[in-house]
């Protein structure tokens, strides 16, 4: 789950990205093991899909939606004839951000996130190489 949190430092706002694993461990995107991740990111009429490999260790595929109607999809990634995809369709408006987290995988080469919307087919993210 990704998440914005804002902070104040004397006197100034300072915006974080920060990931929220299910064991609670938090991450601040841009910190030193993150910036050994891959990344990449595609943008579309209505938001950013974005995937993030860090060390063929996990895979972390989120989608923005900035604008228009709500809509149903379900997150994935592969690499060769590896992959995985979210087993819950989801619900996102215009504002709203999902992401979904593979942990421990081993991701054989580069890697693709995608996401399949309801009734508009897939989406997907450029290739990251594996680090």
């Amino acid at each position: 789950m990704s998440n914005v949190a804002h902070a104040e430092e004397e006197g100034q706002e300072v915006e974080v990205e920060i990931t929220v694993y299910d064991d609670g461990r938090i991450v601040e995107t841009g910190s030193d093991l993150d910036r050994m991740a891959g990344d990449t990111s595609t943008r579309l009429s209505n938001g950013t899909l974005s995937l993030r490999s860090n060390n063929c260790n996990y895979v972390r595929v989120s989608y923005v939606k900035r604008s228009g109607v709500s809509v149903n999809l379900k997150l994935g990634w592969f690499s060769g004839d590896a992959g995985r995809v979210s087993g819950t369709k989801r619900g996102v408006a215009a504002g709203e951000t999902v992401s979904q987290t593979w942990e421990q995988v081993r991701v054989p080469g580069g890697v693709v996130g995608y996401m399949e919307v309801e009734g508009q087919g897939r989406f997907q993210t450029p290739s990251v190489g594996c680090r």
